[in-house]
């Protein structure tokens, strides 16, 4: 699997915190604990294909390559979501350098 660049991670973090501006209180409580599974799932459905296109997620075995997509749209969203719960603490850049890491090398 290749992963993104930072950049251009950096660029579809901004993208969502100019939304997340205009929208945060909606969407925060839509993403939240006790959200509309509607909406997580139609977020899902929009991050897929980016996903798979910035990170080059590809695998002979389908089901594979679907863990693996779900696996990242999983954990940047959660990510995200919590980043936006503590009101945004560190910049754009940091967060998508820390998504990024995640991805590529695991948390531990």
């Amino acid at each position: 699997m290749r992963h993104a660049t930072t950049d251009s991670a950096e660029e579809t973090m901004d993208a969502f915190a100019a939304v997340y501006t205009t929208y945060g209180s909606y969407i925060s409580v839509l993403l939240g604990e006790h959200g509309d599974p509607v909406f997580r799932a139609k977020m899902r459905k929009i991050a897929e294909p980016v996903v798979i296109k910035r990170f080059n997620i590809s695998s002979e075995n389908e089901t594979e390559a679907a863990l693996k997509t779900e696996y990242v749209i999983s954990a940047a969203l959660g990510t995200i979501v919590r980043w936006f719960e503590f009101d945004m603490p560190i910049s754009t850049r940091k967060l998508a350098e820390l998504i990024i890491g995640f991805t590529k090398h695991g948390i531990l």
